[in-house]
Protein backbone atom coordinates (compact mmCIF):
# COMPACT_ATOMS: atom_id res chain seq x y z
CA UNK A 1 0.00 0.00 0.00
CA UNK A 2 2.88 2.60 0.54
CA UNK A 3 4.21 1.35 -2.54
CA UNK A 4 1.26 2.44 -4.37
CA UNK A 5 1.00 5.90 -2.57
CA UNK A 6 4.75 6.59 -2.89
CA UNK A 7 4.50 5.80 -6.86
CA UNK A 8 1.31 8.03 -7.22
CA UNK A 9 2.80 10.97 -5.40
CA UNK A 10 5.64 10.69 -7.63
CA UNK A 11 8.35 9.64 -5.13
CA UNK A 12 11.47 7.82 -6.47
CA UNK A 13 11.74 4.11 -5.93
CA UNK A 14 14.75 4.58 -3.59
CA UNK A 15 12.05 6.27 -1.22
CA UNK A 16 9.33 4.02 -1.72
CA UNK A 17 9.77 2.12 1.97
CA UNK A 18 7.96 2.73 4.94
CA UNK A 19 11.00 2.93 6.60
CA UNK A 20 11.29 6.56 5.11
CA UNK A 21 8.23 7.30 6.61
CA UNK A 22 9.50 6.51 9.74
CA UNK A 23 12.63 8.73 9.31
CA UNK A 24 10.82 11.51 8.37
CA UNK A 25 8.53 11.27 11.26
CA UNK A 26 11.27 11.06 13.44
CA UNK A 27 12.78 14.09 11.84
CA UNK A 28 9.60 16.05 12.11
CA UNK A 29 9.26 15.21 15.82
CA UNK A 30 13.03 16.21 16.59
CA UNK A 31 12.17 19.57 14.61
CA UNK A 32 9.21 20.18 16.62
CA UNK A 33 11.09 20.33 19.74
CA UNK A 34 10.07 16.79 21.45
CA UNK A 35 12.62 15.77 23.68
CA UNK A 36 14.82 12.51 22.41
CA UNK A 37 13.41 10.15 25.61
CA UNK A 38 9.45 11.20 23.64
CA UNK A 39 11.18 10.19 20.31
CA UNK A 40 13.11 7.12 21.46
CA UNK A 41 9.82 5.77 22.66
CA UNK A 42 7.71 6.58 19.90
CA UNK A 43 10.42 4.32 17.79
CA UNK A 44 10.21 2.23 20.46
CA UNK A 45 13.96 2.02 20.51
CA UNK A 46 15.67 0.65 23.55
CA UNK A 47 19.14 3.05 23.19
CA UNK A 48 19.00 6.35 22.75
CA UNK A 49 21.99 5.90 20.84
CA UNK A 50 19.75 5.17 17.60
CA UNK A 51 17.78 7.93 18.29
CA UNK A 52 20.39 10.68 18.54
CA UNK A 53 20.83 10.82 14.77
CA UNK A 54 17.66 12.55 13.81
CA UNK A 55 18.81 15.15 16.90
CA UNK A 56 22.23 15.48 14.86
CA UNK A 57 20.70 16.09 11.60
CA UNK A 58 18.52 19.02 13.56
CA UNK A 59 22.00 20.01 15.05
CA UNK A 60 23.55 20.06 11.64
CA UNK A 61 20.57 22.22 9.95
CA UNK A 62 20.87 24.45 12.48
CA UNK A 63 24.49 25.28 11.76
CA UNK A 64 23.74 25.91 7.98
CA UNK A 65 21.10 28.29 9.12
CA UNK A 66 23.39 30.36 10.97
CA UNK A 67 25.77 29.96 8.29
CA UNK A 68 23.02 31.04 5.56
CA UNK A 69 22.15 34.22 8.10
CA UNK A 70 25.59 35.10 8.09
CA UNK A 71 26.45 35.24 4.81
CA UNK A 72 23.56 37.55 3.76
CA UNK A 73 24.42 39.80 5.91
Amino acid sequence: LFVEFSQKAGIGEDKQHPHVLRHTLAVNCANSGFKLEEVQAFLRHKSSKNTEIYFQILEERKLELQKLAFLSL
